[in-house]
């Protein structure tokens, strides 16, 4: 999946890897990126009209000096709450990004939601953070829910197929020949222990999978429902049943 992203997104720009970068000098036109060659050592220059920096996201607790409010943090710095968002302080709950838990909007809108539904319905009900889909907007478009291949647990044999777009009536239709979808299954039990797409419409794809997944209901669930013929939707049928 990431060479095929890569291999797309290179014929639309440059793109240089294993370099570190040394400095950045600004010009009145722009900047220029100095740095060196991970590997080689060899001087590598690189200048823009701008330069966007995107190395990850930290907690800004240390911000909200939530120590003093008595919260606790954990190793990385967010604020520890439990499977309710409970935080070590009664009466105070952490959703979103700020407790370290997956930091996709969809995930905080439902965190909020089953802490608004607890204080105001007197229930106490947990999230699952078992089953929490991503996606990525580049082009082409990635979406991911479950694990990968390489984090199949020890011990547990898995069943693994990837099925090209082209491979549906749809997929075909698109002339699409790169994007794929790949599933990674439990080969004892069949659950569905990970599903990944890349190509057009592929955070709609995997929605589907998502729902089996949460529901428990796996190959079976997503076999018993007819599927549009011709759709994309259609791949997902045929990524399951492809695993041996």
């Amino acid at each position: 999946m990431p060479a095929l992203l890569e291999k797309k997104l290179r014929e639309r720009m440059s793109i240089h890897t294993g370099v570190i970068i040394d400095e950045v000098v600004t010009r009145p036109d722009g900047v220029t990126v100095v740095g060196k060659d991970k590997q080689t050592g060899k001087p590598a220059r690189y200048t823009a009209s701008r330069l966007l920096v995107a190395t990850g996201r930290r907690s800004n607790a240390d911000l909200l000096h939530a120590g003093e409010a008595g919260l606790k943090l954990d190793a990385r710095g967010f604020i520890e709450v439990n499977d309710r968002l409970e935080t070590s302080v009664p009466g105070i709950w952490a959703v979103g990004d700020i407790n370290g838990r997956p930091m996709f909007i969809h995930m905080a809108n439902r965190e909020a939601a089953y802490v608004a539904h607890n204080l105001t319905r007197g229930a106490d009900l947990a999230v699952d953070f078992r089953v929490v889909p991503h996606a990525v907007y580049t082009h082409p478009q990635i979406a991911s829910v479950g694990i990968r291949e390489a984090d199949a647990p020890a011990g547990r044999e898995i069943s693994v197929a990837v099925v090209r777009y082209a491979g549906t009536a749809k997929g075909e239709a698109m002339r699409d020949e790169d994007s794929f979808a790949k599933v990674i299954l439990d080969k004892e039990t069949r659950d569905i222990l990970g599903f990944h797409v890349i190509g057009p419409y592929a955070p709609e794809i995997i929605q589907e999978v998502v729902n089996a997944m949460t529901s428990g209901g796996g190959v079976a669930e997503i076999n018993d429902g007819i599927h549009i013929h011709p759709a994309m939707s259609e791949i997902i049928a045929l990524a399951v049943n492809s695993a041996a």
